[in-house]
């Protein structure tokens, strides 16, 4: 909005017409203002001025909320992510992020910062954290069968962490799925070598399947990648 006003010898004061008009909305770049005023005896005058719109707004940047993955390997893993960013001029553009998507983050709590700038040169950012926890796996369950009017399965379990180092004294809980549909569920810590051994006795021939179900240890996270279930028929 703005005043204009005018002044005549003889009609004293006038009220000028301004072309846009005090309360007009006023797009980006300069605008010239021309204000008229007319006196009785219909002589005119004029002036003018010039309204500069700026943009002065940032981009609004949109960034996923913070994430906490396990680690995938000694150096930590990779994490993909997407950000966004929407300016009231220039409307949708692209941020560029540091560290930025597919980056190998490490093992520590690690700060994303978004950032896009539009045309008038205005910078939005926004940050987020990428946390990645040492976490164990199971690398891999093997059998060993004994023989007899029934047998005795035993399932070995390696847990490992991501470093490929032996998990010690991790609690393992794993499931048996016996061939009659029922479920024997058993909790075994890991010995020094990261093994948990599960026992199944007196049980017929058939197919059974043991799952790795969890795995806990304080401070650490259980990465069920690549693989927590194996499959033995004995006949």
């Amino acid at each position: 909005t703005f005043e204009a006003s005018a002044m005549d010898e003889i009609d004293v004061a006038l009220t000028p017409v301004c072309v846009p008009a005090s309360g007009s909305t006023f797009p980006l770049g300069p605008t010239t203002v021309t204000c008229s005023a007319t006196d009785a005896a219909a002589n005119t005058g004029n002036a003018g001025f010039t309204v500069t719109v700026s943009d002065q707004t940032p981009p609004v940047v949109t960034v996923p909320s913070d994430m906490t993955v396990p680690a995938a390997g000694v150096e930590g893993v990779m994490v993909g992510f997407s950000a966004t960013a929407l300016d009231n001029v220039d409307g949708v553009l692209t941020p560029t992020c540091t560290p930025p998507s597919g980056t190998i983050f490490p093992v520590s709590t690690t700060t994303v910062t978004c950032t896009a700038t539009d045309a008038a040169g205005n910078i939005g950012s926004y940050n987020f954290t990428v946390t990645v926890l040492k976490s164990m796996y199971v690398s891999n369950i093997k059998f060993n069968v004994k023989t007899g009017r029934t047998y005795t399965i035993t399932g070995v379990v390696t847990i490992l962490t991501y470093q490929s180092t032996p998990m010690y004294k991790a609690v393992v809980t794993a499931e048996w799925r016996l061939p009659d549909g029922s479920t024997v569920s058993k909790t075994v810590s890991t010995d020094k070598n990261g093994i948990s051994k599960f026992v199944l006795r007196g049980v017929p021939a058939g197919t059974y399947e043991l799952c790795v179900t969890d795995v806990v240890k304080s401070g650490w996270v259980f990465n069920p990648v690549p693989t927590t279930c194996q499959t033995i028929t004995v006949p």
